[in-house]
């Protein structure tokens, strides 16, 4: 079955880690129903997604390649320009009309002009032996549902299956107070409010022993328009209605980087008869250093004290990579503290609204440092688009959350190991080929002790590339 899944490969020569995916995925093809595919950076997943999808429809099956957004479907439709795909309606410009599909279809009431490429996506994409790809939400709204599933940066998908099965508390319903930060504070307001299904549910949650929900104070949108809300997601989808793979699928193949053996569980998939595969990074260590520097503490009580600090060495390394371009991974509240520090024309900082066009300025400078925030994935920071980066902050997923605080203490391995996820993806956003270079430094003096506690469970292609300073 080897040389068979092979022919498939869209390439003349697979990568060594490509090659060692395929064969295990050979060897036990027939006795496993769930592949856990742990890949580093560079693996060439798109690769291997591609290989598989096709192997399955040459044998008369159906199969899907879903990735978490509009950006890796971009990049896999340029890899690979047989991939098909339906966008949302809103991509389609009408040049006839002067509008979008979307708008189109709003002011006729759902229909279409005649012979629309939406359409004609949409019906090509439903058919068998199509090529598929599609973000998560496309193939969910459109039931594109296919017989085999390829999931891309696949510990995304819990998220996006609890965000599918949550609960919201609407502030302009309940008009929460602010200052509910703390789980005393939350349980103190509640006592008052009126005994509805959501209140009840966020009741038994902060009272509960084992906590089975992430609470969460967030933004979403409400008929168009954000609002503030606290939303109840599910630690676990296990045993919530089965979105993306039903009872007629045959196999699923998980890929990330950054998955583990809880994800699984979490998915409601060890039940089925699962195989890990680890594989190492073709992309020599030394061409991807991890410099942990130990600059200052990043909580949030000593980050007025550290941010000083923090930005004194981020100029130190900007000058040491004069000629260079660098990025700079801190969440927005670093950010906009690091703002006073890093001044000139040579820094680029962004807000939630302005982060595409920052993003596309950078690219075209150069030797522009951009300070990005929630750019720790989907981001190829290929050869000169950036030689060096750090990494301001790690970020632990706040113990005001009784769902965290319970995996704290008593998942403490997978706690560590959600925080480490970023610091994971972001070390492979400016080294993506055998024949690139990009080093990474972690600023926050958290990571001696972050790494001490949880080197054992992190991949080799991650932890062999990790030097000291004096190295």
């Amino acid at each position: 079955m080897i040389n068979e899944l092979l022919k498939h490969f869209p390439y003349e020569t697979p990568r060594s880690s490509q090659l060692e995916a395929i064969k295990q995925i050979a060897n036990k093809w027939d006795d496993t129903e769930v592949f856990v595919i742990s890949a580093a950076v560079g693996t060439g997943k798109t690769a291997l997604a591609v290989t598989l999808q096709s192997y399955l429809i040459a044998q008369k099956s159906s199969c899907a390649y879903l990735v978490p957004n509009n950006a890796l479907r971009k990049q896999a439709m340029e890899e690979f320009p047989f991939l098909r795909t339906v966008k949302k309606k809103t991509e389609y410009w009408l040049d006839k009309y002067n509008m979008t599909q979307d708008e189109f279809c709003r002011k006729h009431y759902a229909f279409g002009p005649k012979g629309a490429q939406y359409f004609k996506d949409l019906a090509h994409v439903k058919t068998k032996k199509v090529r598929l790809v599609a973000n998560y939400f496309t193939y969910m709204a459109h039931k594109l549902y296919k017989k085999n599933v390829v999931i891309d940066e696949a510990h995304k998908m819990l998220e996006t299956l609890r965000g599918l099965h949550y609960d919201k508390l609407w502030r302009h319903d309940y008009n929460y107070p602010d200052g509910l930060d703390t789980v005393g504070a939350l349980a103190a307001w509640l006592e008052g409010q009126p005994d509805t299904k959501v209140v009840q549910k966020l009741k038994k949650e902060l009272a509960s022993a084992a906590p089975s929900t992430i609470i969460n104070y967030t933004e979403s949108m409400f008929r168009g328009y954000p609002s503030e809300c606290i939303e109840l997601l599910p630690l676990s989808v296990k045993g919530h209605k089965e979105i993306f793979w039903r009872g007629d699928t045959e196999k699923i193949f998980l890929m990330s980087a950054t998955i583990s053996q809880k994800d699984v569980e979490y998915l409601g998939l060890a039940d089925k008869k699962v195989m890990y595969i680890d594989l190492d990074s073709d992309i020599p260590k030394e061409n991807r250093p991890i410099m942990p520097l130990n600059v200052g503490s990043m909580t949030y009580k000593n980050q007025d004290e550290s941010i000083p600090k923090v930005a004194a060495k981020i100029l130190e390394l900007c000058e040491k990579h004069s000629n260079e371009k660098g990025f700079i991974h801190a969440p927005y509240s670093v950010a906009y503290k690091l703002r006073a520090h890093l001044t000139g024309d040579r820094f680029i900082f962004h807000t939630e609204n302005n982060k595409k066009e920052a993003l596309e300025r950078f690219l075209e400078s150069d030797n522009a440092v951009m300070i990005g925030s929630g750019l720790t994935e989907g981001l190829s920071l290929d050869h000169d688009k950036a030689r060096f980066q750090c990494i301001a902050k790690l970020q632990y997923p706040s113990l005001q959350d009784p769902a965290m605080r319970w995996i704290a203490r008593n998942e403490s391995e997978y706690y560590q190991w959600l925080t480490g996820r970023d610091v994971m993806q972001a070390s492979g956003r400016n080294c993506r080929t055998p024949d690139d270079y990009g080093i990474t430094y972690i600023l926050d003096s958290a990571w001696e002790m972050w790494y001490n506690k949880c080197s054992d469970l992190l991949p080799k292609w991650f932890t062999e590339a990790v030097i000291s300073e004096t190295s």
